[in-house]
């Protein structure tokens, strides 16, 4: 983070103060503590409105930790509140979180401080950010009753029943009713009785498709008259209940004119070539015979090309099968058809295509023609996608955290804690080896710290090149590229990366390897080695995978430093015993 943690801490032995403050620092966290012990203090601080965050021991001389939860969700409710206390039972740790703690962590467990203050602090934005979405809906919300009651257009919501759930005064004075005539009864009963159950059927198809449906019908005002209307409803739950929402168009004057002249091939053709969409139609037996304007520019094939099932070119081959199929039982059948593929631009490019055809009947019922559309949702699909990418990469951060957090319990040794945390990346990202590289900053060598391959911990491999010469790694400009931008170094395609040098080159490629990760790990903002993240695959790294890839280092990164700590300690240890006994026989 660019500027330093605000944290209030509210503790009354400044020896601990001092003690978070490194415990951070350990972890690259810049922060400014301030520490305060009495109940006055507390509340000035808070009132200040300065603070990014909260943490407090339980028990105090002069104050306790509940009262001062109760201060902060008072003064300062959005500051994430931390307990950081040595004596917090299982049972008050409960309670406080049920009072709306965001956390509490052990003095002895202080490993845990930096993980716990990341997650508040996302929660935190979280919430915040969950907070200006329902203000923004709530204002949509009144936009869009603004627009219903007052657009020129006929506008209505049905239940499920088809009650009349509430009308616009355009729509009940097309029809000679005033809205609270309407709102209560059916939907049907402004329809003439031949249509009243074609209606009926197509209310309950849109609640059970959940898909925009359109149809035409006849309605009777109060005057007697008949007014022709094509209806386009679509089903959506509104505050959790659902509800469809219909526009109805009046087409009273299309047709007459259409009973008047019995339109032409000709009219329809430039009715099509002027919508914006791409237009077909085809015979009864559903073979093409008119393509428009804008087909035969998306597609690059000529009407000649696109005759009889010719269009079918275009069809990406995963998708043919399907939506073939699907046009074939829809005319063999005489329903509407709809289906959703990818088809071959121009330029050789495919894109999703939604195509929607449905049948012109004769008056006895017999299938005439089929016309339908496609329309360009390339941009829809991609949007759908990258919503499933954020969801599935925050679904894994909480799922990495809770498993992290089993790990740690299960495994207190930090070597233990970073092999399976490097087995967890390893299976999240379907990876086919996870290697930890340390760098040894006396020597300047690489060396290989634990390897795990297909989901087991191996001796490392004395045929890689850095296990080979420990000093390897200065010939390859990608681990030089990590070292200066002190980020992650992606290779989607190993064979061509010029990156890297021959022998390397030469290592994976045999392995099977196509591409690789490689991300750093830093500890006091110095990189000490990097997790590299191989697979067999080829294609390009996603960018959730890559954050994911990150996420998942930092706590690989926290142990590591833990293990050298614990390594230092352990010498210094020895060295003092040592001491000790020369001075015990001096």
């Amino acid at each position: 983070m660019n500027s330093p943690l605000r944290i209030l801490h509210l503790e009354d032995d400044v020896r601990d103060t001092v003690l978070l403050q490194s415990t951070l620092e350990a972890e690259g966290t810049r922060s400014e503590l301030t520490r305060v012990e009495t109940e006055q203090d507390f509340i000035s601080a808070l009132k200040s409105g300065r603070f990014d965050l909260i943490l407090a021991d339980y028990t105090l001389p002069a104050f306790d930790g509940l009262s001062a939860l109760r201060l902060a969700q008072e003064h300062a409710p959005a500051v994430p509140f931390l307990f950081v206390s040595a004596t917090l039972g299982e049972d008050v740790a409960i309670e406080a979180l049920k009072n709306g703690a965001t956390d509490y962590v052990l003095k002895t467990r202080l490993a845990r401080l930096g993980p716990s203050i990341t997650r508040a602090l996302r929660e935190a934005r979280e919430r915040t950010e969950r907070k200006r979405a329902e203000e923004a809906l709530r204002d949509s919300e009144e936009q869009w009753k603004a627009a219903f009651e007052s657009n020129p257009v006929s506008k209505l919501m049905a239940d499920r029943t088809g009650k009349t759930l509430s009308v616009n005064a355009f729509g009940a004075d097309q029809l000679g009713y005033k809205p609270s005539e309407l709102v209560g009864q059916s939907v049907l009963d402004v329809f003439y009785e031949t249509d009243r159950e074609k209606v009926r059927k197509d209310v309950e198809n849109c609640f059970k498709i959940s898909v925009a449906h359109s149809a035409g019908g006849t309605k009777g005002p109060k005057g007697g008259t008949v007014i022709w209307v094509r209806e386009t409803a679509n089903a959506l739950l509104l505050k959790n209940r659902p509800v469809l929402l219909v526009v109805c168009e009046d087409i009273t004057d299309r047709k007459r004119a259409e009973e008047a002249v019995r339109r032409s091939e000709k009219e329809l053709r430039d009715l099509i070539g002027t919508i914006p969409a791409m237009a077909f139609a085809t015979r009864a037996d559903g073979s093409n015979e008119f393509v428009s304007r804008q087909w035969i520019e998306f597609s690059g094939l000529s009407a000649e090309q696109s005759a009889g099932s010719g269009w079918e070119v275009t069809l990406h081959p995963d998708d043919v099968d399907e939506h073939v199929a699907k046009w074939r039982g829809a005319w063999a059948r005489g329903k509407p058809f709809e289906s959703e593929a990818r088809h071959r631009d121009s330029h050789g490019n495919y894109r999703w295509l939604l195509v929607r055809a449905v049948p012109l009947r004769s008056e006895q019922g017999k299938i005439l023609k089929w016309y339908g559309t496609a329309i360009d949702i390339e941009d829809r699909k991609r949007a759908e996608e990258a919503l499933r990418a954020s969801e599935q990469l925050t679904r894994s951060h909480v799922e990495v955290m809770m498993r992290s957090l089993d790990v740690l319990a299960a495994e207190a040794a930090p070597e233990k804690f970073i092999a399976e945390m490097l087995r967890i990346i390893g299976q999240r990202l379907r990876a086919g080896r996870v290697n930890l590289w340390l760098r040894n900053p006396q020597d300047d060598s690489l060396r290989l710290h634990v390897m795990i391959e297909n989901d087991k911990q191996v001796a490392p491999d004395p045929d890689h090149p850095n296990v080979k010469d420990p000093h390897a790694w200065k010939r390859n400009p990608h681990v030089h590229e990590m070292l200066f931008n002190k980020g992650p170094v992606i290779c989607d395609d190993i064979e061509h990366d010029v990156r890297l040098d021959a022998e390397l080159r030469e290592y994976l490629t045999n392995k099977g390897r196509r591409r690789f990760l490689a991300i750093p790990m830093f500890v006091l903002g110095v990189v000490r080695g990097f997790i590299g993240i191989q697979h067999v695959e080829g294609r390009a790294y996603r960018p959730d995978e890559v954050e994911l890839a990150q996420a998942l280092a930092h706590h690989v990164m926290i142990a590591t430093h833990e293990a050298e700590l614990g390594e230092q300690r352990r010498h210094a240890v020895i060295l003092e015993e040592r001491t000790l006994d020369g001075a015990r026989y001096s």
